[in-house]
């Protein structure tokens, strides 16, 4: 018992200055023009199937405008998906078509995160990590190096019962205030996820037609609910 309150007060500093950081990526995130990285990464499949994800993105946070350009999965290759306010465009390479999908919609993002992922909300362009998981309660539980220098490790745990995703593993490293690595679990500590941001550039004057860029000769076929 004695062990347990003096535990108390840590845990609480500790949630501070969970909160502190998540402020501050919250702040730096908030004033974004826009930023290009190339995604990273891996989905593991409940039957322990790894499928390695490499994707070009750009973002206009403040429009609502994203774009992935598919490198990996090779089934996807040269795919290309387009977020644009409320509706997602997805299209395919080698049919050349473009679908649209409310941004709710799970197909919207084409199968890139599993029939097995969650997404009962829009998609939301953001490195906002209490924006991204709301709810969630957050602590720090260390500190790591990365190649960007010295970072936090904040651990964010879904109050949601029965949710696919328990919780999630974020390294923000000091010198850019955003995330850097992001795991995510399900249940009994077994890595859904893992995405990687790599060669961030931040502020590098992206335009909204090179963001939602789509062939225009391709086929529309439209998915949204009238």
């Amino acid at each position: 018992m004695v062990l347990a309150l003096l535990a108390v007060p840590s845990t609480a500093f500790a949630d501070e200055e969970a909160d502190a950081l998540l402020d501050r990526v919250a702040e730096t995130a908030e004033s974004l023009q826009d930023a290009a990285f190339l995604l990273t990464g891996h989905l593991i499949d409940p039957d322990g199937t790894r499928i390695t994800l490499e994707l070009e993105m750009q973002l206009l946070p403040g429009q609502r405008a994203a774009s992935a350009y598919v490198i990996q999965p090779d089934a996807l290759a040269d795919n290309i998906i387009v977020l644009d306010g409320d509706v997602v465009y997805n299209y395919t390479f080698l049919t050349h078509q473009v679908t649209l999908f409310d941004a709710g919609d799970p197909d919207a993002l084409g199968g890139i995160l599993g029939a097995d992922a969650d997404q009962a909300e829009p998609v939301e362009v953001t490195f906002d990590l209490a924006e991204l998981f709301s709810g969630y309660d957050a602590s720090l539980t260390g500190r790591t190096d990365t190649p960007h220098g010295p970072a936090d490790v904040v651990r964010l745990d879904n109050l949601e019962a029965d949710a696919t995703l328990v919780w999630v593993e974020a390294v923000v490293p000091e010198s850019t205030g955003l995330p850097y690595r992001v795991r995510l679990y399900r249940e009994a500590d077994t890595l859904l996820a893992e995405l990687v941001a790599e060669d961030l550039r931040t502020d590098v004057g992206l335009t909204y037609e090179e963001v939602t860029y789509i062939p225009e000769d391709a086929e529309v076929i439209d998915e949204r609910e009238r």
